[in-house]
């Protein structure tokens, strides 16, 4: 039992798993990762080695040198205690910041979630106890044509109550709600073009369509004052983009009519949440703190 306790406690033993985490971790980045289902019955799905970082061969290590911190700390603490010499615990608490990294960096491998979601205007998405209703979906441009923002304007209901009104969600500023964080990621539109002979033609975001010479790119919809809506279109020459289009519901295009404008409208948001998250933020506050406490010791010390 002595010699168990003399190995946890050895910075020797502490430097071995360090190296054996940094070994297995670069011999991972060679076995494909979440690929259980082409991997059903193979050894590397029985394993785990698909999900390296909730298998036992990684786990095992980090626990061994959480223990081995953790031994570390408090027989540190104890000799600190039976000491006359001044106290500096400020090595300890960085030994606690990085187990507190670690237990966090656990957590976010096993139960992180993230998932991207597609809500029309009007709809809405459930999930658990909470409800995202999406009111409306709107994208700014610059004068040139590129894109300035894409803005969701939600509302957001847990257990049935609002607890976000008309809230807009940008691509840097999502919505933040009971350990979620809902993003901006992409978006989603659809109109009808009329030809000259009256078909109608559907143009989703991204496509190119060539109308007399013209070579355009449809970017989105650009609400305007009001309910005015144009259309926004990137002109392309010789594979560049040359110019901007806008152009409203039933305006000519090039001898063409846009419709629809408000046909369809779909953002794409993404569904955040990281238990681990927290106890990041308390790691980063207890070695910040052990640094300074440290530092500011010693130098004390030399004065």
């Amino acid at each position: 039992m002595k010699s168990i306790f003399l190995l946890l406690k050895s910075p020797k033993f502490a430097v071995t798993l360090i190296i054996l985490i940094i070994i297995l971790s670069a011999i991972s980045t060679f076995i494909p990762q979440r690929d259980a289902i082409a991997d059903e019955n193979g050894i590397r799905n029985l394993l785990r080695l698909n999900d390296f970082y909730s298998s036992i061969f990684f786990l095992f290590p980090v626990l061994l040198f959480v223990i081995n911190l953790s031994v570390c700390t408090v027989n540190r603490v104890l000799k600190v205690f039976k000491t006359d010499e001044k106290k500096n615990f400020g090595p300890d608490m960085i030994h606690i910041g990085i187990i507190i990294l670690i237990i966090a960096s656990v957590l976010t491998c096993q139960f992180k979630r993230e998932e991207t979601v597609f809500v029309r205007e009007g709809n809405g998405i459930t999930f658990g106890d909470y409800r995202l209703v999406l009111k409306s979906f709107e994208q700014e441009f610059y004068e040139k044509g590129t894109t300035k923002s894409w803005i969701s304007t939600v509302d957001f209901y847990e257990k049935g109550i609002k607890t976000a009104d008309d809230f807009k969600i940008k691509i840097n500023k999502p919505l933040k709600r009971s350990g979620f964080k809902i993003y901006q990621m992409s978006y989603y539109n659809n109109i009808k073009i009329k030809d000259e002979n009256g078909n109608l033609i559907s143009v989703e975001s991204g496509d190119v369509i060539e109308i007399k010479e013209n070579v355009l790119l449809f970017k989105g919809i650009e609400k305007k004052s009001g309910d005015e809506y144009k259309a926004v279109f990137n002109k392309i020459k010789d594979g560049k983009i040359s110019g901007v289009v806008k152009t409203g519901e039933n305006a000519d295009l090039f001898g063409y009519t846009v419709t629809d404008l408000k046909n369809e409208n779909i953002s794409g948001l993404k569904i955040s949440k990281d238990p681990g998250y927290v106890f990041v933020i308390m790691a980063v506050l207890f070695i910040m703190i052990g640094l300074l406490l440290n530092y500011y010791l010693k130098s004390k010390e030399k004065k």
